[in-house]
């Protein structure tokens, strides 16, 4: 087994307060230990409760979001960071004293070992710790962003960018997000709630064309390459709703650098048209 030295730990902040004797404590306790990774095997899933953290004794880690679904679902995963030698990582887990479960992924991207260290040493050396908070804690934004088809396959950089540029807007039960002819200025995410898209009939009845909810998206249309540049539905809430803005230059730039994006917002449009309720019709809205 590869010899374990305090030196590992005490270049990181959590430990740097500990006595060599505490670290060799914490090297020498039976739930902790070396590991060995080949390339591209996976150390923690997204989802799993994460009863350790680990130092990179030798290689380099990936962490990633987004492709725990990707043989269902055709998905691919998104890196949001490298964790290279004598750095740290599965911490936020580790820093409860409630089981958590891991908001990203973990996988060596080359021939990787790994200390892994129990969750109890962690939370013990964090007592005396200072300035140390996870770094990739979950984010509402990045995370729903991340789970949506239309977005899935986007660069490291490019999901930065739009997690950067976008806000969280909140909106009342029966208000209007925007109505027939106004400016695109942006699309919609639903974090919580739900909209209806809705259009009148001759009579100037409201007709229900959609409704979406929770990790669904919606003012796209009017931002398309054939899109006049303004809405041609109104965009209503049913409920309370907190919904991610992607401003609209930001939504421009990601359609001109990938025209595959346009093919599946295609596909969710035609699957929109198929539950339209047409005027007169008997039928129930789209839900």
């Amino acid at each position: 087994m590869q010899q374990v030295y305090p030196q590992l730990f005490k270049r990181l902040k959590l430990f740097s307060a500990l006595s060599e004797a505490e670290i060799m404590k914490i090297i020498n306790a039976p739930e902790n230990g070396v590991e060995d990774y080949e390339i591209k095997n996976t150390i923690f899933h997204e989802g799993d409760i994460g009863e350790y953290m680990y130092i990179v004794m030798q290689g380099m880690v990936e962490i990633y979001i987004g492709g725990e679904y990707s043989d269902r679902h055709g998905k691919r995963d998104t890196c949001i960071a490298t964790i290279q030698e004598g750095e740290f990582f599965g911490e936020n887990a580790a820093l409860t004293q409630q089981p958590t479960r891991r908001t990203a992924a973990a996988r060596a991207a080359r021939h990787t070992k790994v200390f892994k260290i129990h969750k109890k040493y962690v939370l013990e050396a964090a007592k005396h710790a200072t300035d140390m908070g996870g770094r990739y804690p979950p984010d509402e934004i990045r995370d729903t962003i991340l789970k949506i088809p239309m977005f899935n396959g986007l660069s490291r950089d490019e999901i930065h960018n739009v997690r950067d540029w976008a806000s969280i807007v909140e909106y009342k039960s029966g208000s209007f997000i925007y109505k027939s002819g106004n400016l695109a200025d942006g699309i919609f995410v639903v974090l919580s709630g739900r909209i209806e898209l809705l259009n009148l009939d001759d009579k100037g009845n409201p007709v229900v064309m959609a409704s979406e909810g929770p990790g669904e998206y919606f003012g796209e249309v009017a931002l398309l390459p054939k899109g006049r540049g303004k809405h041609n539905h109104f965009a209503r809430t049913t409920a309370d709703c907190r919904l991610i803005k992607i401003p609209k230059d930001i939504f421009m730039n990601l359609i001109n650098r990938d025209a595959t994006l346009i093919d599946k917002i295609k596909i969710v449009q035609n699957l929109r048209n198929l539950k339209i309720k047409k005027p007169g019709s008997k039928s129930s809205p789209a839900t």
